[in-house]
Order: structure tokens, then C-alpha cells, then sequence
């Protein structure tokens, strides 16, 4: 699919370039067909109407491709074009997107359609942050020296080291430019993986739910979690649910959580296979305590209170402590 886009992407650039207006001078003349400015897109004529009085338009085009390209990324820093370090071309650019400023602002002024006009306004916005840019950045690049660095490029692309022998050692035992040693895998011995599971979605604290293969029991006390309100209104009633790591699965475990309000604790018991079917073997979930009541003031409303949010995820084995005998 993005082929069969990228393809389709040339034949358009391909037509629309049909009747652009082509510059000797341009080192992209054959490569790049528009740049990116603000938030639009700029053909070769439409680069023009960027050109500041006593400029020329040929110089001006080729130097707004030169600094707005985005094929080589060692001319950006942060996804913003680097300042040219020739003191002329700098004061072009600058004058350029000054006029270009000054061109869109006057068209907003007369622009009576508001979502035109704000499109225009965020246009200008980014048009302004550039001469700011421009203007006091210090990271610059010698977009007048483009076609050097080019060559560079492609000299290294070519793995070549301008060693005549090393060159044709190269070439005769590496035709194809490959990056590295080739490999052999074979299917009937293959490689083993280690999965890595997801981290916790919420911080790791003591009220996590660590369950084993046989089965686990959570004992939470009602003073540590601020249920003590459960215990002077027996309307009140708790209940548990467990999601996956992305939430997309949740269920409600009726009969594994309990309340006593005698011992002040509510008890956490879900069996192994309950646990594996909503959050899988490999990614830890979470269990969510809701406490549930009629409501005072319309008893056919339930009150919902969401006690406590922790992790849940399977444990191998208990740590035994030692005991040692004297």
C-alpha cells in the first residue's frame, strides 16, 4: 500500500512539475518538487512570490529549497532548518519570509471566511516563529556549499574511501554494498525468544495482587485503605474487578472478595484460571474495590464509591524465609 502511494505520489509531482518554472541554478530541480513552510506546501512559482524587493527570484527559490528540504536531516536540528552561515544568504532568508509575512497578513485582512482566516492566522504564526529563528539561532550549515556536501554524501552512500585498492577490494568482494555479514537462519532451528512483559500500569505498593498457580489470598484492612465507613453501615457492599493491561477486557468477580466487618478486612481470593482469562499469561492488570449502596436519597440509585485501584499479575513461587537453628 504505501508503494502504490509513494508511486502516485511521483506521477503527481511528476505533472504538476510539467509546468513549473525550472532554474538552472536549482540543485533539486530533478529531486524535489516542493518544500514545506509553516503549515503549506510551496511549488517552485509559488517559492517565488516569496522574493524581497532587489532580489532574484532564481536565488531566492533555490535557497528556500536548499534550507526547507527535508531529505537530508543533518541540515535540521530539532525538525527546524539550521541558519545559513553565509551572512548574505541569512539576511535572504530572513527578507523572504519577512515579505512572505507581510503578503499573508495583508491577504487575512481582507479575508472575510473564519475558517480561512484562522488557517491563514496559524500559517502566520509559524511564518513568525521562523524569522525569530533565523534571526538569533546559532546552529547554522553552509547551504551555499550544498553540492559538496551532497557529493560527500554520496561518496559515503557509495562505501567508498578514495583508496584506490581499498576501493576495488571493496567492489570486487562486497558488489552489492551490503551493510553486514550475511546469515544463515535455518527453520528447523529457531531462535528462542525471551518475552519481555509490560511494566505495572500504576505504582508498585503492598495492596498488589500477587496470584500463584494454586489460588491467592489479599487481606486489606479497612483502616489502611479509608474503608473504615464500611463497618458503621452494613448497606454497603464491596465488589471486585479485574481489567487487562490496555483495558480492553474487565470482569466482575462476584465471589472472590469478602467483607468482615468484624475483623475490619476485606479479603481478595480469585483463583488462577479466573485471573489468566481476563489478563492473559504474559502482561500484568489491574483490580479495582467498588463499594456499592443504595442512595439516601433515592433508594433505586446506587452510590458508588471506588475504594481501591492496584496491580494484579502472576507469581511463580513464595519466598520462604530461612529459618536457622543454633
Amino acid at each position: 500500500m504505501a508503494t502504490v502511494k509513494n508511486r502516485i505520489k511521483r506521477i503527481q509531482e511528476k505533472f504538476a512539475t510539467q509546468s513549473e518554472v525550472q532554474y538552472p541554478s536549482d540543485i533539486f530541480k530533478d529531486s524535489i518538487f516542493q518544500v514545506t513552510i509553516g503549515n503549506k506546501h510551496f511549488t517552485n512559482s509559488e517559492l517565488a512570490l516569496f522574493r524581497p524587493p532587489g532580489a532574484m527570484e532564481e536565488e531566492t527559490v533555490g535557497l528556500l529549497k536548499r534550507i526547507f528540504q527535508e531529505k537530508y536531516p543533518s541540515t535540521r536540528n530539532n525538525g527546524i532548518p539550521k541558519v545559513p552561515s553565509k551572512l548574505d544568504d541569512k539576511i535572504l532568508v530572513i527578507k523572504a519570509l519577512q515579505h512572505h509575512f507581510n503578503d499573508i497578513r495583508n491577504l487575512l485582512v481582507k479575508t472575510r471566511d473564519s475558517l480561512s482566516a484562522r488557517v491563514e492566522l496559524e500559517h502566520l504564526q509559524k511564518i513568525k516563529i521562523l524569522i525569530e529563528h533565523f534571526e538569533n539561532d546559532k546552529n547554522t550549515f553552509p547551504y551555499h556549499k550544498f553540492q559538496d556536501y551532497i557529493d560527500n554524501q554520496d561518496f559515503i552512500d557509495e562505501l567508498r574511501t578514495g583508496l584506490y585498492a581499498v576501493d576495488l577490494f571493496l567492489k570486487t568482494t562486497n558488489p552489492d554494498r551490503a551493510r553486514a555479514k550475511a546469515k544463515v537462519f535455518s527453520p528447523d532451528t529457531p531462535r528462542a525468544r525471551r518475552p519481555i512483559p509490560k511494566p505495572y500500569q500504576l505504582t508498585e505498593t503492598p495492596y498488589d495482587l500477587k496470584v500463584l498457580t494454586s489460588g491467592s489470598a489479599l487481606v486489606l484492612y479497612l483502616s489502611e485503605i479509608n474503608g473504615s465507613f464500611l463497618e458503621d453501615d452494613s448497606a454497603w457492599e464491596v465488589s471486585l474487578t479485574v481489567s487487562d493491561h490496555s483495558y480492553t477486557k474487565s470482569e466482575d468477580l462476584e465471589n472472590s472478595i469478602s467483607l468482615s466487618r468484624v475483623n475490619g478486612t476485606i479479603t481478595i481470593s480469585p483463583t488462577y484460571s479466573q485471573i489468566l482469562d481476563i489478563i492473559g499469561p504474559r502482561e500484568p492488570g489491574v483490580y479495582d474495590i467498588y463499594c456499592t449502596r443504595p442512595s439516601l436519597a433515592d433508594p433505586t440509585v446506587d452510590e458508588v464509591i471506588n475504594l481501591l485501584t492496584a496491580n494484579v499479575s502472576f507469581e511463580l513461587y513464595t519466598r520462604v524465609e530461612p529459618i536457622y537453628t543454633l
